[in-house]
C-alpha cells in the first residue's frame, strides 16, 4: 500500500486520540516529518502540531498469510523530529488482543527506513496488524509510513568468499 488513492484495506481506529493522514509533499510544521514520500506521491502520517502525546491507530483488514512459507511485513517508516514520539507494529489473530512485533521511539534522522517484520509464527491464521503512532511531547512529532507490504519475505545470502579472474584489460 502506497497510499496513493486512499488508504487500502487500512482504517482508522475509533477508539484513539486522532487520525493518519493520506499527504502528499512537505509536512506543515518545519523540522519534523518527510517532505516527499518514499515512492510514489503519497504517504500516511500523523501530524505533531496540535496532537501533542496523542495516539493515532491504522489497522489492517484480516491477511491471509497461510499460503506464504515465510511471510514478512515490510514497510517504510520516517521518524525525524527533536520531540518524536514513538511507532508500534502489533498483530493479532482474534481482534482483541495485541501483541506487539516491532518498535521504535525517538528521533531516526530525516530519511526514510525500512523495517521488515517476520510473520511466520502467524501464518496458520489471518491476522490483523496495525501501526500505533504515539506523538511526542512537541510539535517536532510528524511520523510517516509508506510502501506497506505483506508478502514472501525476501531473503539474502551474504558472499563470503568469490574470485577475480586476472584482469587484462581496463
Amino acid at each position: 500500500e502506497g497510499f496513493e488513492t486512499d488508504l487500502g484495506v487500512w482504517f482508522q481506529n475509533t477508539n484513539d486520540d486522532t487520525d493518519w493522514i493520506r499527504h502528499s509533499g512537505t509536512t506543515f510544521s518545519l523540522d519534523t516529518g518527510p517532505s516527499t514520500a518514499h515512492e510514489g506521491g503519497f504517504y500516511a502520517y500523523i501530524r505533531g502540531a496540535s496532537n501533542i502525546n496523542k495516539t493515532a491507530v491504522l489497522t489492517s483488514s484480516c491477511f491471509d498469510i497461510a499460503s506464504l512459507s515465510n511471510p514478512a511485513l515490510n514497510f517504510k517508516y520516517h521518524m525525524y523530529g527533536a520531540s518524536m514520539g514513538s511507532l508500534e507494529v502489533e498483530i493479532s489473530t482474534d481482534g482483541l488482543s495485541w501483541v506487539s512485533v516491532w518498535s521504535k521511539s525517538g528521533n531516526q534522522g530525516d530519511a526514510w527506513k525500512e523495517a521488515s517484520i517476520n510473520l511466520s509464527s502467524y501464518a496458520a491464521g489471518r491476522p490483523l496488524l496495525r501501526f500505533k503512532g504515539v506523538v511526542g511531547n512537541g510539535f517536532e512529532s510528524d511520523m510517516a509510513i509508506d510502501a506497506v507490504q505483506v508478502r514472501e519475505a525476501i531473503t539474502e545470502t551474504d558472499i563470503v568468499t568469490f574470485v577475480i579472474a586476472e584482469q587484462t584489460g581496463p
